[in-house]
């Protein structure tokens, strides 16, 4: 579902990815990526709160989306 959550992000299928990274961490609570991902929709959307709580989870669950979002900010 991540996968697909990110195809569709890329397409700006905003809605749809949302709920496809929704369904990935029902499936799984500890995967980063799909917190990450779900936070840059919601950004992209306009939705700054919820996108900053996806990304500050996805750093607390791998540091490596951490050095992602630094790099973004450059």
């Amino acid at each position: 579902y991540s996968g697909r959550g990110q195809c569709r992000f890329i397409n700006q299928d905003y809605d749809q990815a949302i709920v496809d990274f929704d369904e990935a961490i029902q499936l799984d609570p500890y995967l980063a990526e799909a917190y990450y991902y779900r936070g840059k929709t919601f950004e992209a959307m306009g939705d700054k709160l919820k996108a900053t709580m996806d990304i500050e989870k996805a750093i607390r669950l791998d540091q490596r989306y951490n050095l992602i979002e630094k790099k973004d900010k450059k």
